[in-house]
C-alpha cells in the first residue's frame, strides 16, 4: 500500500475518533459527507464503503475479534483435554464466562449465582431467568 493510501486510512480513523460519541444516524451523516469522499478515491476498497451506509457499523472489526479471542484460545486448549467430556465441560465454562462478560456481569458472581439457583430451575421460564441477560436485567 502506498503512502497516499495510508494517509487516507489515517484520516478515516481520525474521523471515527471525532464521531465516537454520536448516534448511529449522526455517524452516517458524517461518514456520507467526509469518509465516503476518501473511500471513493480508494477504488480497490469499494466493499469498505458499506460502513458509511450504517452508523451502527465500525470501521474496524477489532472489537469483534477481541470478543471471540477467548473462544479461539479455548478451542486450542480443548485439543489437549483428557476426554471428549472434559473438552465439552471446558467449552461450556468458557461459554458461560464469556457470556457473563459480554453482558457486563462479573463471571465468578454469575457462575456462583447460577450454580446455586440451577437445582431449583424446574421450568423453562426458570432456566431462562438464569441466562446472563436475564440476570443482568434483574440486578439492574
Amino acid at each position: 500500500m502506498d503512502a497516499a493510501s495510508l494517509g487516507k486510512i489515517r484520516k478515516l480513523y481520525a474521523i471515527e475518533e471525532e464521531i465516537k460519541g454520536l448516534t448511529a444516524p449522526e455517524k452516517k451523516v458524517w461518514r456520507q459527507e467526509d469518509s465516503k469522499r476518501l473511500l471513493d478515491d480508494l477504488n480497490q476498497w469499494s466493499k469498505v464503503l458499506v460502513y458509511c451506509e450504517d452508523g451502527h457499523l465500525n470501521i474496524s472489526n477489532a472489537a469483534a475479534e477481541n470478543a471471540i479471542r477467548p473462544f479461539t484460545e479455548g478451542s486450542r486448549n480443548w485439543l489437549f483435554a483428557d476426554s471428549p467430556k472434559g473438552a465439552k465441560a471446558s467449552a461450556i465454562y468458557y461459554s458461560l464466562i464469556e457470556s457473563a462478560k459480554a453482558n457486563g456481569l462479573e463471571p465468578f458472581e454469575y457462575l456462583s449465582h447460577i450454580l446455586k439457583e440451577l437445582p431449583y430451575a424446574d421450568t423453562v421460564e426458570k432456566l431462562e431467568q438464569l441466562l446472563p441477560w436475564s440476570v443482568k436485567a434483574s440486578k439492574g
